[in-house]
């Protein structure tokens, strides 16, 4: 990058945090105003969001030509379901075609992850865009708030995934002096650690909430529970990544006396919703990233009945996603918040419930820490891991090509690092995957 554009995206980039610090107050109002005020700013994102994407992105003027439709003619969020869907499984086979060309492939953020189905996905996102999903978070920020006495910026300690596909977008706005005076800060300590090590790293920095994975913050109470170690209590535990067991979520709330509350985002859509401080589910962001929920067919489920859920990003310009079924299960909650939220309402996510693999060492190892390696591996259209022997690794392929030369060979070096010794790996060929009750892959399994 020339000097000129360094200076001209610093100043950019400077531009963007003023405008964060003046919009932080209208954001924690705009869930609290009325619902077709919520809907009028969903259907003006949408239509510029599908006019962008008809000019720019392939998919999208494929399937405007096959379809017959003028994008103008669609003017409302109820207009989306009008547009096919779209699979985890077409985004990992075309990434290109639902890349806009706008934006110069430089000027984009990639991030890789594998996700809860197996499939390993590529998603690009514009600065912009990512600016604004970062926004969103301010809607946030009153729930920790309530939970600790009103501190404007609590003590936070987060559980992350060293691996995680989304880090290149939070360094995208990181380390500014304004970014770090407005916005809650946390403590980033690595998942892949045991639950032994960080339970001393929360007793050390007595954090006023912790947040992290699900499955991983569920451990570490079970942890607690089964050995009668001490920790530190914070204010709140938040979760994220994948959900709470309900006998999990009761052991923290009942048995430690802590509110659990939850945040939900993926690498396609940053910022879904959050659950408030009443909690009992997500308010949806709905005028950014709206969702649907529908059935196997893919006509809309009756509000409260389960189904696919379906997420449209209208705000990013690198890769699109308009109906786009993400392959979580949840429902739409017919129901008023009493915190006076008019956001819509989404039940808690059903599933992601995953095995924690065991070291060579006999200690436990978070399945992140093992889903990470499928990432930059274009050949491999899903997989599932599983540990016969503590030093025995199968992983069952759905190749989306015929070509996995090399495959076994770097799995082998890197379940060998990550489990702490040598282990052998075989691969094993398959046509599809078996599916949990919910539709979900068990993407890591464990049977020793």
């Amino acid at each position: 990058m020339s000097s000129r554009s360094s200076v001209r995206a610093r100043l950019r980039r400077s531009a963007w945090l003023a405008q964060l610090a003046l919009s932080a107050p209208g954001e924690i109002r705009f869930p609290y105003r009325s619902r077709p005020a919520v809907d009028e700013a969903a259907g003006r994102r949408f239509r510029d969001a599908l006019a962008h994407a008809a000019r720019h992105v392939p998919h999208y003027r494929d399937a405007h030509r096959r379809m017959g439709a003028d994008p103008r003619e669609l003017r409302g969020v109820d207009d989306i379901r009008s547009l096919p869907l779209i699979s985890r499984e077409e985004l990992h086979d075309e990434p290109a075609r639902f890349l806009s060309d706008a934006i110069p492939r430089r000027n984009l953020i990639a991030a890789r992850m594998s996700g809860a189905s197996g499939t390993p996905i590529e998603v690009h996102q514009d600065l912009h865009s990512t600016f604004v999903a970062a926004r969103l978070g301010i809607r946030y920020w009153p729930v920790p708030r309530h939970f600790t006495g009103g501190v404007r910026r609590p003590r936070a300690l987060a559980f992350v995934n060293p691996d995680a596909g989304g880090s290149a977008r939070k360094e995208a706005f990181r380390g500014g002096a304004l970014i770090r005076a407005i916005a809650p800060s946390a403590t980033r300590v690595s998942m892949y650690d045991t639950v032994e090590r960080n339970v001393e790293r929360i007793n050390s920095e007595r954090p006023e909430v912790v947040s992290g994975f699900g499955s991983y913050l569920e451990a570490i109470y079970e942890h607690l529970d089964e050995t009668g170690s001490s920790m530190h209590s914070p204010a709140l535990v938040r979760f994220g990544g994948d959900g709470f067991s309900a006998r999990g979520r009761r052991l923290i709330e009942e048995r430690f006396g802590i509110p659990v509350r939850g945040v939900y985002a993926s690498i396609e859509a940053p910022s879904i919703g959050f659950e408030c401080e009443l909690g009992g589910g997500y308010h949806v962001n709905a005028d950014m990233f709206p969702v649907r929920i529908v059935g196997p067919d893919g006509s809309d489920c009756p509000v409260g009945v389960p189904g696919e859920l379906v997420v449209s990003n209208l705000i990013s310009r690198g890769t699109m996603l308009i109906n786009y079924k993400l392959g979580d299960r949840a429902s739409l909650l017919d129901r008023d918040c009493a915190c006076g939220r008019s956001l819509p309402l989404l039940s808690m996510i059903e599933g992601r419930a995953y095995d924690w693999v065991e070291r060579l060492d006999g200690g436990r190892l978070h399945p992140e820490a093992l889903k990470a390696m499928f990432r930059g591996e274009p050949a491999v259209r899903r997989f599932q891991i599983r540990q016969r022997e503590r030093d025995l690794i199968e992983v069952a392929v759905v190749p989306s090509s015929g070509d996995l030369g090399g495959l076994e060979e770097r799995l082998t070096s890197r379940f060998s690092e990550r489990l702490g010794g040598p282990v052998h790996v075989t691969i094993v060929r398959v046509d599809d995957l078996p599916r949990t009750s919910g539709g979900k892959v068990k993407t890591v399994v464990r049977d020793c």
